[in-house]
């Protein structure tokens, strides 16, 4: 140090930091005060900086079993390198939710700014919020007739249990850690949308890490450039404070709603990754529907990709299996999707989308039966969530003005679409295996009869057709030499 130069004290907490603890107690934001806990290489960000608190929860068994639930499920049967996992996402999410509040602290005005026990509990929502998955799918597995706790309700449970609710009595010593949090993940805390939203972190990691682990650049957006422009200011004079995005990020958005679409149109309802699926989803329903236990884990915590499996042998030997359940465990197993042999279209498609899965597993074993093939050789596959990107977005623009996105169609063209992917990106397929000599698809292209179809639905609520339980009848579905099927 040169002589005569006073020493100069470099604060500990950033501008932002100091900005947002201005109002509150010592300790409070420390997410954003606190010291250093390490650093965790990433494939899309290089390195993620952990605080203490959240080393130690990601250190935690319900954290550490997400390194074995694969954050696409069976994409990585059609796309080799789909093997990233929900561990890495949920430290993604994380990392944005940093760099987010960051930029929030420093464009808001300080009356504005939210609570520093919001600010934290946001934050390790972001880090905690997939915690409730399991294994081979929960979004594929909550679809089905006997699907039990959905992941978003297991995930509460979990905050509220040990070892979480523990370690989070290090930031909230009143214990309202588990409460809090899930404030955020049920969409009741102030800053929710940003982490559930037509715009929000969680898109803006999976989109771009997805398409990196899939091969595919679809998925890339700027997420640098949208973090930038958000806003926590009121709606209207004198109103409370709301999440906006800055009119400069427009095009951002726009290209958001490009990338997402590319990605529903190339890897998430991809024919082979959806033939997947509908296998996945066809092998549980059948097996759980014929009676079949679903013993609890070891951990007692929603099992993993691995403990599925084990499942599946375990629940597949040594036992007559009916219903073309051996055929969907070879193909399962085997990873074997099955090949599209045609497309469902007409008027009756919104009506299908609401059909239980044990009506569509009646309707395909009805349609393999028809062209003279084993059950389980033909299924149905009917998405359950069409492809669109929530417009719920709030736009502040140049005069300061909060308004929605959709009332600028003018600005931005791209918001007129989403609503009308629907059909297009999400079509109803059928799937045929090849098991036999003469594959059933080949039957189907021979084809040119009427097909009649009847299957029960007992919760589509349609008129009954005959006795106390209601019908849902395919009258007259015609094969066209385009291989759809037309109603």
């Amino acid at each position: 140090m040169t002589a005569g130069v006073p020493a100069v004290t470099i604060p500990t907490r950033t501008r932002q930091a100091s900005r947002l603890t201005a109002r509150e107690p010592a300790g409070a934001a420390q997410v954003l005060t606190s010291e250093r806990g390490g650093v965790s290489s990433d494939a899309l960000y290089s390195s993620i900086s952990l605080t203490p608190l959240a080393r130690a929860l990601i250190a935690s068994a319900p954290m550490k079993r997400l390194k074995r639930v694969k954050q696409l499920t069976v994409a990585h049967w059609v796309f080799p390198g789909a093997n990233h996992t929900r561990f890495e996402h949920s430290l993604g999410v994380w990392k944005l939710a940093q760099d987010a509040l960051h930029y929030l602290v420093t464009t808001t005005e300080p009356a504005f700014l939210p609570d520093a026990n919001d600010v934290d509990a946001f934050a390790l929502a972001a880090l905690l919020h997939d915690i409730g998955h399991c294994g081979a799918g929960s979004h594929l597995l909550e679809e089905l007739d006997h699907a039990g706790a959905n992941h978003e309700t297991t995930t509460i449970r979990l905050l509220h249990e040990p070892p979480i609710s523990s370690l989070l009595r290090d930031r909230f010593p009143d214990g309202s850690g588990p409460r809090r949090i899930a404030a955020v993940l049920d969409g009741t805390a102030p800053l929710s949308p940003l982490l559930s939203s037509g715009l929000d972190i969680d898109k803006l990691d999976y989109l771009p890490r997805d398409g990196h682990a899939c091969g595919v650049p679809y998925g890339n957006i700027d997420a640098p450039r949208l973090l930038h422009s958000l806003r926590w200011a009121p709606e209207d004079a004198g109103g409370p404070p709301t999440l906006a995005l800055d009119i400069g990020g427009l095009i951002a958005f726009e290209h958001a709603l490009m990338a997402r679409r590319a990605m529903y149109g190339r890897v998430y309802y991809h024919p082979d990754v959806r033939s997947a699926t509908a296998i996945t989803q066809a092998l549980w329903q059948r097996l759980v529907g014929q009676g079949t236990p679903i013993p609890a884990t070891r951990s007692g915590l929603p099992w993993d990709d691995d403990e599925a499996r084990e499942w599946v042998v375990h629940a597949t030997t040594g036992v007559r299996l009916e219903y073309g359940t051996d055929v969907l465990r070879d193909c399962w197993l085997g990873q074997m999707p099955y090949t599209v042999a045609a497309t469902v279209r007409g008027a009756r498609v919104a009506q299908l989308r609401h059909a239980s899965a044990t009506t569509v597993t009646d309707m395909s074993d009805t349609l393999a039966a028809h062209w003279g093939q084993k059950s389980g050789t033909v299924l149905i596959d009917i998405p359950r969530k069409p492809a669109f990107l929530p417009l719920d977005v709030k736009i502040r623009r140049g005069d300061g003005q909060v308004v929605p996105v959709t009332s600028l169609q003018e600005e931005c063209p791209l918001v007129t679409i989403p609503g009308q992917l629907g059909d297009t990106m999400a079509p109803i397929r059928v799937m045929t295996a090849h098991v036999t000599g003469s594959p059933c698809h080949r039957n189907i292209r021979r084809s040119a009869d009427d097909i009649p179809m009847r299957a029960r639905d007992e919760k589509s609520g349609l008129a009954s057709a005959h006795g106390h339980c209601p019908k849902f009848t395919w009258t007259r579905y015609t094969l066209r030499a385009s291989h759809n099927l037309s109603c």
